[in-house]
């Protein structure tokens, strides 16, 4: 039986305990290893944590029609990713600098299935490719090549780091995840030029709450976040039922992305519910997540139209990547990424716990009708652009006239919020174009209206 075990040493867990196959996270401080039961239940004797294997997979990819009425709705309209960022006016943002943003100096880990890297929609954007699986190193399920190509088009300078931690079934198990997981924290913490500021998860397993010993899966996010790390994590599309958030988006730390509809924002059919098994309020946050054309592994000009929150999530992904590199360029940084905004100077980080449980709460907005505080269909919503820039313009206002004391670490996290949730909210330009219809304008209820503050 396959087990991890944490804060043991690979020697003393092969000579004492008979383990054999171990494979050793370091920086988590686990190791994954085949155990007899009696050898498994010595280990636990002894006060070691030890706990057993999950096995993980995608979420299933589904199409409108899987999710819609039985009988198909004709004229259903398909959008490319660039189709749903002009949808929320992404051009806003992409010109906050000159030259635009286009993740320049970013990198972001795509933890999947692998990517076919010669497909037209990928390649060149691939900076490391590592294989955790048994499988060749290819996408034989056609799911990471998706997920790469909207990262890839939407953040078109941004490097993207390859790591295959499930087969040509797409399943796997909490050991590869982990592993994976593994490498990004090392590049970090050993200053690697590639090392990545976002973790995409769009795969997971079934929620089994806060155990003791903990899921090596959640025990590696957030290793990473505090790390530095933000770690984006697809829902699951276990919707309409509630108690479907997967992990690791069930976990407090890690950010949660579900889908609504790019007509009038109401939430997917499919898209996974809270409460989490902890009873945490989940998802995090909604973006688009229907009928959207991305590359095929099937060939190196394949493409195919997806839904499913593993599609929204890395939409959320790349609207982090660019807000990053907005960050850089607007506070004048050279030579790339700085440490500071990852790991080592708490004063230049924002977290993953304090975007959502401090800024994003007040900047949140909602179809009428829908209640205001965080639930477990929306999270906190779609965050609106018109009460992020009144708070920052108040604040830039009270520091102008030293009324109010705003350190430079503070002043990134208000620039990261306002620049992603610009980005996030709802319906608020139009699309043209050939076979692409125009949102319509929802209403829309204020969550919070207060000062966004430091």
């Amino acid at each position: 039986m396959r087990h991890v075990v944490y804060n043991i040493d690979d020697e003393t867990l092969s000579r004492v305990y008979g383990g054999q196959n171990i494979k050793s996270a370091k920086t988590l401080q686990m190791s994954f290893v085949d155990l007899t039961d009696a050898n498994a239940a010595l280990l636990k004797q002894h006060g070691y944590a030890i706990k057993e294997v999950k096995k993980v997979a995608v979420h299933p990819v589904r199409v409108k029609a899987d999710v819609g009425p039985i009988i198909p709705i004709p004229g259903i309209n398909i959008y490319t990713p660039t189709q749903l960022f002009n949808l929320v006016g992404v051009a806003s943002l992409l010109n906050l600098t000159n030259p635009p943003l286009y993740g320049k100096n970013m990198t972001i880990a795509l933890i999947d299935t692998g990517i076919r890297e010669t497909h037209v929609k990928v390649a060149g954007h691939i900076a490391l490719s590592m294989n955790f699986t048994s499988d060749t190193m290819e996408d034989g399920y056609d799911h990471g090549t998706g997920t790469a190509s909207i990262i890839a088009e939407l953040a078109p300078q941004a490097n993207i780091l390859n790591f295959k931690v499930l087969d040509n079934t797409g399943s796997g198990s909490e050991e590869e995840v982990a592993l994976g997981i593994d490498q990004c924290i090392d590049m970090v913490n050993n200053n690697h030029e590639l090392a990545p500021s976002v973790i995409n998860i769009s795969l997971g397993t079934e929620d089994e709450g806060a155990t003791n010993p903990p899921s090596a899966l959640r025990v590696a996010c957030q290793h990473a976040v505090e790390t530095g790390i933000l770690v984006i994590a697809a829902a699951g599309n276990g919707g309409p039922n509630a108690e479907t958030i997967m992990n690791p988006a069930c976990d407090p730390l890690v950010i949660a992305v579900g889908s609504c509809d790019t007509t009038d924002h109401l939430v997917s059919t499919f898209s996974a519910r809270g409460p989490t098994v902890e009873g945490l309020i989940k998802p995090d946050m909604v973006l688009f997540g229907e009928n959207i054309v991305v590359a095929s592994s099937q060939s190196d000009t394949a493409m195919a139209a997806k839904s499913g929150t593993s599609f929204s999530a890395p939409m959320a992904s790349a609207l982090s990547l660019l807000t990053q590199e907005g960050i850089v360029r607007k506070v004048g940084y050279t030579g790339g990424v700085p440490l500071g905004l990852r790991a080592q100077s708490v004063e230049q980080t924002l977290t993953n716990s304090k975007l959502l449980g401090t800024y994003i709460p007040q900047v949140s907005v909602k179809p009428t009708g829908i209640q205001a505080d965080k639930d477990n269909d929306y999270g906190y919503g779609l965050p609106a652009a018109a009460l992020i820039n009144d708070a920052v313009s108040d604040a830039l206002a009270s520091q102008s006239q030293g009324g109010l004391n705003i350190d430079f670490g503070s002043m990134l996290e208000l620039m990261l919020v306002m620049m992603i949730m610009k980005m996030m909210m709802g319906s608020m330009s139009g699309m043209g174009g050939n076979n692409t219809r125009v949102a319509q304008q929802p209403r829309m209820a204020p969550q919070n209206t207060k000062n966004l503050v430091a």
